[in-house]
This record gives C-alpha cells, sequence and structure tokens, in this order.
C-alpha cells in the first residue's frame, strides 16, 4: 500500500521525506509490536506523541490531542504580558488576555469531541490566569465573570462546537 502512495505521489513529481514522517498509533491494539513502515529502503518511526497542524496528536486506544503544549503557549504568553503590565488597569489586562491569549486555548477547539476532564482541564487553566489579574479566588471567580461580562472558556468551545456543526450540517459538500 504505501508502495503505491509513493507510485502515486512519483507520477505528479512529488515525494515522502521519510526523515521527517512519523507514525503514531491510534486504536485498541496501539501498544501491539508491529512491522516497520519502510519507504525507500527507510523506516519511518513510530512515536508516541507528533505534532499536526499545531494540534500534538498523541498514541492511545481512541484519538487523543495533548493539552500540555496548548497550556504552555496559553501560560508563556499570559506570564510575558503579566510581568509587562503592572501600570495597565484589569479590564486592560482582561482583554489582553481575551485577544492575544486565549486564542492558544481555542485553537480548532470546536472540531474536537472534549471530555468533560479536558474541558475542566482547559478551564482551570484560563481560570487561573483570570483569577491572577483580578486577584480573587476561584470561588468568586463567577462573580468576576457577570461583573466583567465574560463567558466561560468551556461554554465558549461549547457554543463554537454548536456554530461549526450547523455549519457542517448546511455545507452542500
Amino acid at each position: 500500500m504505501v508502495d503505491i502512495c509513493c507510485e502515486e505521489l512519483g507520477k505528479i513529481d512529488m515525494k515522502l521525506n521519510v526523515m521527517k514522517s512519523q507514525i503514531v498509533r491510534i486504536g485498541k491494539s496501539h501498544s501491539k509490536a508491529v512491522n516497520d513502515v519502510v519507504i525507500s529502503d527507510k523506516s519511518i518511526g513510530y512515536v508516541n506523541e507528533l505534532k499536526y497542524l499545531g494540534w500534538y496528536i498523541l498514541l492511545a486506544n481512541v484519538s487523543r490531542i495533548s493539552l500540555h503544549h496548548m497550556r504552555v503557549c496559553f501560560f508563556q504568553c499570559f506570564n510575558s504580558l503579566y510581568t509587562k503590565s503592572n501600570n495597565f488597569s484589569k479590564p486592560v489586562l482582561q482583554h489582553l488576555l481575551n485577544v492575544y491569549c486565549k486564542p492558544y486555548l481555542l485553537y480548532s477547539a470546536d472540531v474536537i469531541n472534549w471530555t468533560e476532564s479536558e474541558l475542566s482541564n482547559l478551564r482551570f487553566t484560563f481560570n487561573s490566569a483570570v483569577r491572577k489579574i483580578c486577584k480573587v479566588k476561584f470561588q468568586l471567580l463567577d462573580s468576576t465573570y457577570k461583573y466583567t461580562y465574560q463567558i466561560d472558556i468551556a461554554d465558549v468551545i461549547k457554543h463554537r462546537q454548536k456554530i461549526f456543526m450547523l455549519k457542517l450540517q448546511s455545507c452542500s459538500n
């Protein structure tokens, strides 16, 4: 099968770069040993995690995405912003958080079927930043959201998923 794909790619003057290719296994037998995939006498490596279009796809029974890298990018952005903002007001900081940091957590979030645990993880990440800006405890974040007219990030993701599904259903393809 791989040879057929390589032949077809060769017909349109393309070839696979085996040195940049990786394989991650997803499914019930993800941990079982399998034969190597060989292209041009070079083996493609099996990995536990691979990066594709900004997402880190994990080796697992079911399709899973790593939240670790999303959280790291979010906190790098937030910490950079927060350390340079000692003269900014809270509303300005919240706006900057929403504009510059939040997209790291929302990148393509509408197309992923999130588990409640993953949504809770994203909620905790975003709430940690809001809590630091407003200098409140986690228990008071609901009041803070009402006062600042913000929506919980898990609700934002669910809303974006609904819009995505509606667009997908109305698509003629």
